[in-house]
């Protein structure tokens, strides 16, 4: 797993790479505690470019020598020939343009003899391994673990091409200069030809990488899942349009094609999910449909970067069209400059008021064909004074409301490890939340307390074919809320909640890190990392927190 994201500037103003080396890796590939090699410039554009194409390097040298601690075979025997025969190549160069054949020659009084006829059979390791280290270095391949088949290979490989090379010595120094060496010629190690066929991985093929590193890096569960899935919907888009091309072939001109054509696909219409890309934007200039908006296009290119700069980090691209072109930025400032006009995400006080007045709250009401329990009353008050996501509040267990030893009631939102399929959006999202003194005063906890110890909290709620606990309960409720309560506003019926947590913490004066705490955000500075926050600090800023307008709600009977 790639362990860095940036260039390294020394002291000197010089970027490097500097990477630490695994403590399992270090005796193979015997260069301490960090793998450092200068990017040999100052600029720090330059640097960022040059720093991709030596991270794949450092990230393919590690995975060799894993390989080879692991007892795992990375060169054949006719690599063992080519990497001896390369360097054999590589010294006849040095020596003959030098001159100097005495250095692969024993001179004594004796005359001239050579290694072979001295000492076939008698060099050792000793002898051979810094020849071999030297040319396993220039190729960042890792030195093969002693006894181990790779190691014995190139061994017998550098002896035999050592004594070919004293061989040619001999002969030049008695001056013939006719007797050609009989070693291999050149030819890509088998590496080297899967390097080359990287390079030429098509768009769907690095996609297919991106998502398998995404997976052993955030975790094989729904939210990877769902996120790899709307990715994979965006990229099979791009290449309906172009075709699967190598991922090195799409340039910054074609990243300008691709923003064009976005421009032109429709937002929605009927049954264009069932069109392909070109037949939606046929359809859409034909029937006059809204096209996608700035957000959704910028999203796009967002997607469309990620798979580009996985190619970037690998070694398999030398830029990020997407980036270098420059065109997300363009679309960020458009989007700016549309701001006053932007949709509005959070809930205002009256909507709040026709939501909480609605007949859920004062009535009791109950879908008419589906038994939701105490889902529509409980969730949209646990949203609104926690910030909590729809899925993370669905899929809760009446194990998750816990009480702290100061007896702070709070929810528990996978703060521990989960083995029952439960996921969160990032790990940041993991953390306890108080329960606010409204949603006590209204019997939340003589709900709690009612239901089985052992079952979810909104037992009616059922995970579908994907796994998610809120789809159903997020369908009813835009139902109700739009049908039956009548709400016409362009917040986002579950989500808006969200968003009106941030809105009112703001008001209130609670301060953004306790209340990026109480909903699982995080700004992405190195700070957050460090330390928690404690229960008892978001529990009495909690109690500054004005949520629903002062009504008499109904407790569910």
């Amino acid at each position: 797993m790639i362990i860095m994201a940036s260039p390294w500037k020394h002291s000197s103003g010089i970027f490097y790479i500097r990477r630490k080396v695994p403590e399992k890796l270090r005796p193979i590939l015997n260069i301490g505690e960090f793998y450092k090699k200068s990017l040999g410039t100052k600029d720090p554009q330059i640097a960022k470019t040059r720093f991709a194409a030596e991270l794949a390097k450092s990230e393919e040298l590690f995975a060799l020598a894993s390989a080879s601690l692991n007892g795992e075979p990375t060169l054949s025997a006719k690599d063992a020939q080519q990497i001896a025969s390369r360097w054999f190549r590589e010294e006849l160069a040095k020596m003959e343009s030098s001159g100097d054949f005495n250095h692969w020659l024993i001179i004594d009084s004796d005359g001239v003899e050579t290694l072979r006829a001295l000492q076939e059979g008698h060099l050792d390791a000793n002898h051979i391994e810094p020849f071999l280290r030297d040319a396993l270095d220039s190729l960042r391949v890792p030195l093969p673990p002693a006894g181990s088949p790779d190691h014995s290979r190139l061994l017998d490989a550098f002896t035999d091409h050592l004594f070919k090379l004293s061989d040619i010595a001999a002969h030049r120094h008695a001056g013939h200069w006719t007797i050609k060496p009989d070693v291999l010629e050149f030819e890509p190690l088998s590496f080297e030809t899967r390097r080359k066929a990287d390079s030429a991985k098509t768009l769907m093929g690095l996609f297919e990488d991106y998502a398998s590193d995404r997976i052993s890096n955030d975790g094989d569960n729904r939210t990877t899942r769902k996120t790899l899935g709307e990715y994979r919907g965006i990229i099979t888009q791009f290449i309906e349009l172009y075709g699967d091309l190598p991922a090195k072939d799409i340039d910054r001109q074609k990243v300008g094609d691709y923003r064009a054509e976005l421009g032109q696909m429709p937002s929605k219409g009927e049954g264009i999910r069932s069109m392909n890309a070109r037949e939606q934007i046929a359809r859409a200039e034909r029937d006059g449909l809204e096209t996608l908006g700035l957000s959704t296009i910028k999203k796009r290119l967002r997607v469309l970067s990620a798979v580009l700069g996985y190619g970037l980090q690998m070694g398999l691209l030398t830029e990020n069209p997407v980036v270098s072109s420059g065109v997300i930025k363009r679309l960020t400032k458009s989007i700016s400059n549309q701001a006053g006009t932007r949709r509005r995400k959070d809930y205002r006080e009256e909507e709040l008021r026709a939501i909480f007045t609605g007949p859920v709250y004062t009535q009791g009401w109950k879908p008419p064909q589906t038994d939701l329990g105490e889902a529509l009353f409980w969730i949209p008050l646990l949203a609104l004074y926690t910030g909590g996501r729809r899925e993370e509040l669905c899929q809760l267990f009446v194990s998750d409301v816990k009480k702290s030893r100061e007896g702070i009631v709070y929810l528990s939102i996978l703060d521990t490890d989960d083995e029952d399929a439960r996921t969160v959006k990032t790990m940041g999202s993991r953390r306890s939340v108080p329960i606010h003194e409204d949603l006590l005063e209204l019997g939340f906890m003589a709900y709690v307390e009612g239901l089985p110890a052992s079952g979810q909290l909104f037992p009616k709620l059922k995970k579908d074919a994907q796994g998610w606990y809120g789809k159903g309960y997020g369908t009813h409720w835009t139902k109700y809320l739009r049908g039956v309560v009548g709400l016409e506003s362009p917040v986002s019926p579950s989500h808006g909640f969200r968003h009106t947590f941030k809105t009112k913490c703001r008001e209130a004066g609670i301060p953004e890190d306790v209340s990026d705490a109480l909903s699982g955000h995080n700004d992405g500075s190195v700070s957050r990392d460090y330390g928690s926050m404690p229960l008892t600090r978001m529990a009495e800023e909690l109690k500054k927190f004005s949520g629903v307008p002062t009504l008499a709600l109904r407790h569910p009977t």
